[in-house]
């Protein structure tokens, strides 16, 4: 697939970071939260325990029994929130020449670069006067008009490939580059209602609704709401504001904006079990797998040109009062799959657009667990326990962690498998990232929904308001008792800003 070579493979790294440095000589923008972890793993353990992690590959057309609450748009812009906050504008190829530069990138925000890249005087290849280009159309489906493509660089003999956006990766797939043109849309359509804005009001106005976003909306369907209320009462109750309630770090303490390792590499790597094993994307396909890597025509990989008549009914992806009620199996709002200890089998086989020619030499490497499970091992990261006592959790138990998805009608123990039963070497030592989804997991069994705990869901909650909060263009530091001028009654959420979008 074009473009492999130009990008950071998925899951090898922190954007910024190589693996062959130490994040303790190079520091930069990446900080710990915890002291580095005392003992490793060996290779063998964390590939067992990425096996056990494997889970279902059928695509499925209706629900199923491993479907969270939270519609599937969320895993999407959430791997889109992650590209925002990790922009690195290096390639692939110079951050392999020179590894040390590659620290001096910009602040992590809710910013927006990854939309905006430079801007339009940096980057006037990527706008129309104040609006940014759109690429070619794609075609139109029931309830999705007018979309285009991402604008793409063209061969020599014509043929489309390589996205021209701020932050490549949001080309990985054909969810969050069809994500990546609702942005696009957004500004322009906010261009076209706000006609004496200049660019760089209309700029602001997005992006503050899009931190609105990100901290009042998606936010609260990964995190359980007491641990949020912990960190500020205005998560939640919009009457309240940051101003009369403001953030309460009990681990964040870096004076500046910094991605903990332990956010990074552990924690926000939650949307991964996310990923359902397909999406069915308009009234007019079928099905399709995430990825396909024999055949990656037949999957929604991207990094390249997908089919036109792949356009995105978003309905089909969280509910914006367009759908059929009741829903039927084949016109329904996409489910994202429970955050648990279960990653679905197209991310344990990912294509050479996503996986990188790395993966020829080592087939581990195909595997996104195996992939995170030896970052983690790199960086040093402490495991679940280690991070739970620091913070004042009890750590679970042996017995409560358990590998596998989490299933509607299932009991805790009948489709998992305990964690110390795959290897002595994890009792009473998970790996961080295997702690937090199973964190999330007990958390469905316990109380209803798959949601991040009191470990992976505080490091998740403090990181994102120490972000918002260290931004002096923020809507937190400019105007902390903001509420959006779009939407209704103060409220704005995703579906808000589709259905702009795409009126």
């Amino acid at each position: 697939m074009p473009g492999h070579t130009t990008h950071q493979p998925h899951g090898s790294g922190i954007r910024g970071l190589s693996v062959q440095f130490n994040l303790d000589q190079l520091g930069g923008k990446f900080t710990r939260l915890f002291p580095k972890g005392k003992q490793q793993f060996e290779e063998s353990d964390l590939e067992r325990l990425a096996d056990a992690m494997k889970g279902d590959g059928n695509v499925k057309d209706g629900a199923d029994a491993e479907e969270s609450h939270i519609p599937s748009a969320y895993t999407y812009f959430g791997q889109f929130v992650d590209h925002d906050t990790t922009f690195d504008p290096e390639t692939f190829a110079q951050q392999k020449a020179d590894p040390k530069g590659i620290i001096d990138f910009r602040s992590p925000r809710f910013d927006l670069d990854n939309l905006y890249g430079r801007g339009p005087s940096d980057q006037p290849y990527m706008y129309d006067m104040i609006k940014l280009v759109e690429g070619d159309p794609m075609a139109d489906v029931a309830r999705t008009k007018n979309a285009h493509d991402l604008p793409r660089a063209k061969t020599l003999n014509g043929d489309a490939h390589r996205a021209i956006i701020g932050d490549p990766r949001n080309d990985e797939n054909a969810i969050v580059s069809q994500l990546q043109g609702v942005f696009i849309r957004f500004h322009n359509r906010l261009v076209d209602l706000n006609p004496n804005k200049t660019f760089e009001e209309v700029q602001e106005l997005v992006r503050w609704h899009y931190q609105w976003i990100v901290i009042h909306d998606f936010l609260p369907r990964i995190v359980r709401n007491h641990i949020l209320d912990d960190v500020s009462q205005a998560i939640i109750d919009l009457s309240e504001s940051f101003e009369t309630r403001p953030p309460h770090f009990s681990i964040y303490k870096d004076k500046e904006a910094k991605l903990p390792v332990e956010f990074s590499v552990a924690a926000y790597r939650l949307g991964h079990s996310m990923v359902r094993p397909g999406y069915r994307v308009n009234e007019n396909i079928s099905p399709l797998p995430i990825f396909n890597a024999a055949n990656p025509q037949a999957g929604l990989n991207a990094f390249g040109d997908f089919p036109k008549v792949w356009t995105i009914d978003w309905q089909r992806f969280v509910d914006l009062g367009k759908g059929p009620s009741p829903e039927t199996p084949t016109d329904r709002v996409q489910r994202a799959y429970k955050i648990d200890t279960s990653l679905v089998e197209p991310l344990s086989d990912l294509p050479k657009s996503v996986a990188g020619s790395e993966a020829e030499g080592d087939r581990r490497l195909a595997s996104l667990a195996f992939r995170n499970l030896l970052r983690g091992q790199k960086l040093g990261l402490p495991t679940g326990q280690e991070a739970a006592k620091k913070m004042g959790v009890t750590p679970l138990d042996d017995d409560e962690i358990l590998i596998g998805a989490a299933e509607d009608g299932s009991q805790p123990g009948t489709n998992g498998k305990k964690i110390r039963d795959i290897g002595k070497a994890f009792a009473k030592r998970c790996p961080l990232w295997v702690y937090i989804l199973a964190e999330s997991r007990k958390n469905f069994y316990d109380h209803g929904q798959a949601q991040l705990g009191a470990v992976g869901g505080r490091i998740v909650a403090e990181v994102f308001l120490a972000l918002l909060s260290k931004d002096p263009n923020s809507f937190f530091s400019v105007a902390p008792d903001w509420k959006p001028t779009l939407g209704t009654g103060g409220k704005f959420t995703l579906s808000d800003m589709i259905n702009i979008a795409i009126p």
